[in-house]
Protein backbone atom coordinates (compact mmCIF):
# COMPACT_ATOMS: atom_id res chain seq x y z
CA UNK A 1 0.00 0.00 0.00
CA UNK A 2 3.01 2.24 0.13
CA UNK A 3 4.35 1.79 -3.08
CA UNK A 4 1.01 2.85 -4.47
CA UNK A 5 0.56 5.97 -2.06
CA UNK A 6 4.12 6.97 -3.01
CA UNK A 7 3.06 6.25 -6.86
CA UNK A 8 0.07 8.26 -7.01
CA UNK A 9 1.76 11.52 -5.08
CA UNK A 10 4.15 11.31 -8.15
CA UNK A 11 0.88 10.57 -10.58
CA UNK A 12 -0.61 13.40 -9.24
CA UNK A 13 2.47 15.67 -9.73
CA UNK A 14 3.23 14.31 -13.10
CA UNK A 15 -0.01 15.64 -13.82
CA UNK A 16 0.46 19.47 -12.66
CA UNK A 17 3.82 19.70 -14.19
CA UNK A 18 2.12 19.62 -17.49
CA UNK A 19 1.63 23.04 -16.78
CA UNK A 20 5.50 23.75 -16.85
CA UNK A 21 5.54 22.42 -20.23
CA UNK A 22 2.65 24.66 -21.28
CA UNK A 23 0.58 21.39 -21.57
CA UNK A 24 -2.07 22.39 -19.31
CA UNK A 25 -3.27 20.09 -16.22
CA UNK A 26 -2.97 16.12 -17.24
CA UNK A 27 -5.93 14.48 -16.29
CA UNK A 28 -5.23 11.02 -18.17
CA UNK A 29 -5.58 7.70 -16.69
CA UNK A 30 -6.00 4.79 -16.21
CA UNK A 31 -5.90 5.15 -12.43
CA UNK A 32 -6.87 9.04 -11.69
CA UNK A 33 -7.34 10.17 -8.50
CA UNK A 34 -11.54 9.37 -8.22
CA UNK A 35 -10.31 5.95 -9.63
CA UNK A 36 -7.82 5.48 -6.27
CA UNK A 37 -10.72 6.69 -3.64
CA UNK A 38 -13.20 4.26 -5.18
CA UNK A 39 -10.33 1.24 -4.89
CA UNK A 40 -9.58 2.11 -1.18
CA UNK A 41 -13.45 2.63 -0.12
CA UNK A 42 -14.75 -0.55 -1.93
CA UNK A 43 -11.93 -2.49 -0.32
CA UNK A 44 -12.26 -0.19 3.15
CA UNK A 45 -16.04 -1.34 3.06
CA UNK A 46 -15.11 -4.99 2.32
CA UNK A 47 -12.82 -4.95 5.23
CA UNK A 48 -15.36 -2.92 7.48
CA UNK A 49 -18.16 -5.39 6.83
CA UNK A 50 -15.78 -8.19 7.91
CA UNK A 51 -14.80 -9.55 4.52
CA UNK A 52 -11.57 -11.40 4.80
CA UNK A 53 -9.23 -9.68 2.33
CA UNK A 54 -5.73 -10.35 3.55
CA UNK A 55 -5.05 -13.17 0.50
CA UNK A 56 -5.99 -10.50 -1.54
CA UNK A 57 -4.39 -7.38 -0.23
CA UNK A 58 -1.00 -8.09 -2.09
CA UNK A 59 -2.74 -8.11 -5.46
CA UNK A 60 -4.91 -5.48 -4.88
CA UNK A 61 -2.19 -3.18 -4.24
CA UNK A 62 -0.11 -4.69 -6.91
CA UNK A 63 -2.57 -4.31 -9.41
CA UNK A 64 -3.11 -0.37 -8.40
CA UNK A 65 0.39 0.15 -8.73
CA UNK A 66 0.66 -1.15 -12.30
CA UNK A 67 -2.14 1.21 -12.84
CA UNK A 68 -0.76 4.14 -11.34
CA UNK A 69 2.39 3.75 -13.09
CA UNK A 70 0.63 3.53 -16.23
CA UNK A 71 -1.18 6.56 -15.26
CA UNK A 72 2.11 8.73 -14.23
CA UNK A 73 3.49 7.23 -18.29
CA UNK A 74 0.44 8.31 -19.76
CA UNK A 75 0.60 11.90 -18.10
CA UNK A 76 4.24 12.58 -19.15
CA UNK A 77 3.94 11.09 -22.70
CA UNK A 78 1.09 13.15 -23.67
CA UNK A 79 2.37 16.30 -21.73
CA UNK A 80 5.39 16.40 -23.52
CA UNK A 81 3.30 15.76 -26.66
CA UNK A 82 0.89 18.23 -26.22
CA UNK A 83 3.42 20.75 -25.80
CA UNK A 84 3.06 24.34 -25.58
CA UNK A 85 -0.37 25.72 -26.56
Amino acid sequence: MGLVIVLSIISEMAGVLGTMVGAGRRYDGPMGKSDRAFVFGVVGLLVAVGVPMHAAFDWIWLAMAAAVLLTIVNRVVKGLATGPR
